[in-house]
C-alpha cells in the first residue's frame, strides 16, 4: 500500500492506496478516478503508519487500504462505494 499527504483548505488530506492500482484509471457509472503517483504514490503504508499521521480527511481505495481503516475503525461498511470492484471511501474525521 501506499499514502501520501496534501495540503488543502479544509486541511491534510490522506490519500491510500493498494500498490497495484497505481497508474490504472477506473470508471464506474458515477465516477472516474485516475489513480496517479502524484496524487496517491509516495511512500509505503502498513497497518501501524496510520497511527503515527495526523490528517483532517482521507481518500482511499484498494481492498487492502479500506481494510486498514476498517480495522482502525475509522470506516463504517457504508461509506464505501466501487469503482470496478475497487472500494474507495473519502472520510472526514470526526474530531
Amino acid at each position: 500500500m501506499l499514502y501520501n499527504l496534501h495540503e488543502t483548505e479544509n486541511g491534510i488530506l490522506l490519500t491510500l492506496c493498494d500498490k497495484e492500482l497505481l497508474g490504472l484509471k477506473l470508471k464506474s457509472e458515477f465516477m472516474e478516478i485516475k489513480i496517479s503517483s502524484q496524487i496517491y504514490g509516495g511512500k509505503n503504508f502498513n497497518e501501524n503508519t496510520i497511527n503515527n499521521i495526523e490528517f483532517d480527511s482521507i481518500n482511499a481505495i484498494g481492498k487492502k487500504s479500506v481494510s486498514v481503516l476498517k480495522k482502525k475503525g475509522l470506516l463504517k461498511n457504508n461509506e464505501t462505494v466501487f469503482i470496478q470492484n475497487n472500494p474507495y471511501v473519502h472520510i472526514e474525521k470526526q474530531f
